[in-house]
């Protein structure tokens, strides 16, 4: 992985130091290589996190033989070896790296080379002969890329902070704050926390003419490839399930660095590890990393353990206490660049510290399964709104099992179901708390916010719908960010086998009741990983809450808490009230609501002002905590 920016428009030739300013927002990205393209018009810069091909010759910013295509590239297209070979006729490869087929690819087909691409990426290729800038973005947006039409002249990049280092005012923007507050929702529109500043969306590409607006264009739309399996059994489906699982996480195992796998206690990353050991030449040499926290309730030890132990390997464990997290906020905030998800993505510090140490530099990450295969208690709840109305008789059973799953009393299972249905309240976090808290917006804020945000519905399951927003809109997105980012500050590549759209769209032409069936979610996962993870894993009810964030800010974290609560600057934003803010965070520490995400809205909305828009100068990170996170608290 590595980091990209670039200009384009009038003089942007010219632009040299400023490329190099931008493209230093972003070293992080990559430590191993740096270099500029300029043409009439344009500025590209990059920075390299080498993984293949580790010599020179795979630097960037890259150009075909005939000097037409210029690229730069952020992530990995896994199935470049075979396009390689379909493009040999167009005369030798100089280097070994998937970066080379992508332009050559260009070259051949134009923008149809994105249906060929199997992977991650976000790139910009400059053609010198049609003077047009060429951006695309993978499928699921697993990479980032940012862009701006600034004063007549658009700039892209990978992180924001590159774009705001070309001058891009640092505003917050209204509408996205409004939605964070109002409906927890963020990553799910074009539209980023800074005005002005846009993502490229998910399976989209755009050109860019120096002089004109950016045109932007859909090339991948998974409802329009998703269609309903053709009459396979329960052990067909489970088979083929279990078939590209092997393949995907099989190209996701091609590099030339040393590759890691992330182990929590659940059923997706045990799935990935089981896979890696039936991939990997050498499974032995592939390393096991988990993060855990020094609150017993919350450790995930147990199952790590117990699926390390089934395939023969140790894992190293890092642990993360409320003192090492608070320290760490100010650095992870500037890396992350909006909000992001407290205590759970501060807990990949020092994981991601201890992957650099061990120099393993890919790590692979079972996000996603979750997503595609109805993982969560959202996905259940409406599977069963849907039997409630389709068949009675399979809903008593269903429903039955549900309050035994969740652990669920019947009143409470009921409100679950109506509220998936449509009956009841708007949000609902995977616990079934109530997540957010609108009480509390400024009185300007809540005046000028808009209608609760709609995403498409194009499925008949309303399962399928559910699912789909979660991937494309709202839950996945904003953990590929913090992901993203975070694995980036310490120049780690991180992978998501179980994002490769082959595996995606099968899973979701699945019908429903073999993703949820006698009250388990994931019902052929668990299916096809017979045998390959213990039952104690594979078997296991999904455990919704997994961090100590609630007791943390109630307790060995109330002072600095109550500090920014109290602060001038977090009265003077204008978008919570703060009288109102601290009445409810009262209440929250008496234990009268369960859910502490709003409280941690608040500290890290606040957090982001004082580090992002407050200063004048976000060019250069704050740094860690003054001790690094990882001393003192690894224990293998």
């Amino acid at each position: 992985m590595c980091g990209i920016v670039g200009i384009v428009g009038a003089g942007a030739e010219q632009q040299v130091d400023l490329v190099q300013r931008m493209r230093a927002t972003e070293r992080h990205r990559g430590p191993d290589g740096e270099g500029i393209f300029t043409d009439q018009g344009v500025a590209l810069g990059h920075v390299r996190l080498a993984v293949l091909d580790l010599s020179a010759a795979g630097h960037q910013p890259m150009s075909t033989p005939d000097g037409r295509y210029a690229i730069v590239h952020n992530g990995e297209v896994y199935n470049y070896l075979e396009l390689r070979t379909a493009l040999d006729d167009a005369g030798p490869f100089t280097t070994q790296t998937d970066t080379e087929v992508i332009v050559r690819a260009y070259a051949r087909w134009g923008p149809a080379c994105l249906d060929r691409f199997m992977g991650m990426f976000s790139f910009a290729i400059w053609d010198r002969k049609a003077r047009t800038l060429f951006c695309a973005r993978d499928r699921f947006g697993i990479k980032p890329f940012y862009y701006a039409d600034h004063e007549g002249t658009f700039l892209c990049a990978s992180e924001l902070k590159a774009i705001l280092e070309a001058g891009v005012p640092r505003r917050p923007c209204l509408p996205m704050i409004y939605d964070y507050l109002a409906w927890g929702y963020y990553e799910h529109a074009p539209e980023t926390f800074f005005e002005g500043i846009r993502h490229l969306p998910a399976g989209c590409y755009l050109t860019v003419r120096p002089g004109e607006p950016p045109r932007l264009h859909r090339y991948y739309s998974l409802p329009d490839r998703v269609g309903r399996q053709p009459a396979l059994s329960e052990e067909e489906a489970v088979e083929r399930l279990r078939g590209l699982l092997d393949e995907t996480v099989r190209w996701h195992l091609r590099s030339d660095v040393k590759i890691g796998v992330t182990l929590s206690g659940g059923l997706d990353s045990s799935t990935l590890l089981a896979l890696v050991d039936r991939q990997a030449v050498h499974p032995e040499q592939i390393e096991v990393f988990s993060c855990d926290y020094d609150d017993p309730a919350y450790s995930e030890r147990p199952w790590v353990e117990a699926m390390v132990k089934a395939v023969g390997r140790q894992a190293h464990f890092t642990t993360l206490g409320p003192e090492e997290c608070w320290r760490s906020l100010e650095a992870i905030t500037w890396y992350q660049e909006e909000p992001f998800g407290g205590v759970g993505t501060a807990a990949w510090v020092p994981l991601y510290q201890r992957a650099k140490d061990r120099y393993v530099t890919v790590l692979l990450d079972g996000c996603g399964l979750d997503d595609i295969l109805g993982g969560y208690r959202s996905h259940h709840a409406v599977y069963l709104a849907g039997l409630r109305a389709q068949d009675p008789a399979m809903f008593d059973h269903e429903f039955r099992c549900y309050r035994a799953t969740w652990r669920l009393t019947r009143a409470a299972a009921l409100q679950d179901v109506q509220c998936a249905g449509g009956e009841g309240r708007a949000t609902m976090a995977g616990d079934g708390s109530d997540p957010v808290c609108p009480e509390c917006l400024s009185p300007s804020l809540a005046n000028d916010g808009g209608t609760r945000p709609k995403f498409p519905r194009p499925f008949e399951s309303p399962l399928k719908n559910t699912m789909l927003q979660g991937l494309l809109y709202t839950k996945l997105p904003r953990a590929l960010r913090f992901k993203d980012r975070l694995s980036m500050a310490f120049s780690r590549e991180l992978r998501v086998p179980f994002l490769d759209h082959r595996l995606v769209e099968f899973c979701f032409g699945l019908p429903d009741h073999l993703l949820i069936r006698d009250g388990f979610v994931k019902y052929a996962l668990r299916k096809a990983m017979l045998g390959m993870v213990p039952d104690a894993v594979r078997l296991a009810p999904k455990r919704v809450v997994s961090t100590p964030q609630r007791e943390w800010l109630a307790g060995p974290l109330q002072d600095e808490v109550a500090a920014i609560l109290m602060s001038a600057s977090f009265a003077s934003r204008g978008v919570v009230d703060p009288d109102k803010a601290r009445e409810w965070y009262r209440r929250f520490q008496s234990g009268k609501r369960t859910n502490s995400f709003y409280v941690w809205q608040w500290l890290n909305l606040e957090l982001w002002f004082r580090t992002l828009i407050d200063p004048p100068c976000v060019a250069q990170a704050p740094g860690w905590s003054p001790e690094p996170v990882v001393a003192g608290v690894v224990r293998t």
